[in-house]
């Protein structure tokens, strides 16, 4: 589902998490420049939730690239953040 604006507050402690497990970090102004590119309609940038019970469990932010004008578009996805339950509650039902 679309990622909400109102999920910010959720979302950026997943960010941080994401940053924190690769051992890099970002100025504050970047991370807010990125969620109000989300929700830009003139910006190619998009981000979609994952919610349980309402609450934002994880997203996945990506963008469209015009390969050849008129011809195709690709889809790339650039970052994908969960929360930790998520991660082991999906770790735990793979193995």
């Amino acid at each position: 589902m679309q990622l909400a604006k109102t999920s910010v507050r959720r979302g950026n402690p997943l960010w941080a998490g994401y940053l924190t497990f690769y051992k890099t970090t970002l100025a504050q102004e970047i991370s807010d420049t990125a969620w109000a590119r989300f929700h830009d309609l003139d910006e190619p940038l998009f981000a979609l939730g994952g919610y349980v019970d309402g609450r934002l469990m994880g997203f996945a932010h990506y963008l469209f690239i015009i390969v050849r004008p008129g011809r195709a578009t690709v889809t790339v996805i650039s970052r994908i953040c969960t929360c930790r339950k998520m991660r082991a509650a999906v770790a735990s039902d793979t193995h």
